[in-house]
């Protein structure tokens, strides 16, 4: 269970630097809200699993 979470963890990182990657060299400057809304998004869909 701790082993699966650390590999969920280490998925959504790598995806997350996939983005900014892109991002990046694409020459976009909405890192920011990207992150914002990819984050609320993201704990909206953790949320019923934690609770």
């Amino acid at each position: 269970s701790n082993l699966q979470r650390w590999q969920e963890l280490a998925d959504e990182k790598q995806q997350i630097t996939r983005t900014n990657l892109t991002a990046i060299s694409s020459g976009k400057t909405s890192d920011d809200t990207s992150d914002s809304s990819r984050t609320s998004s993201a704990n909206k869909t953790r949320q019923p699993a934690s609770s």
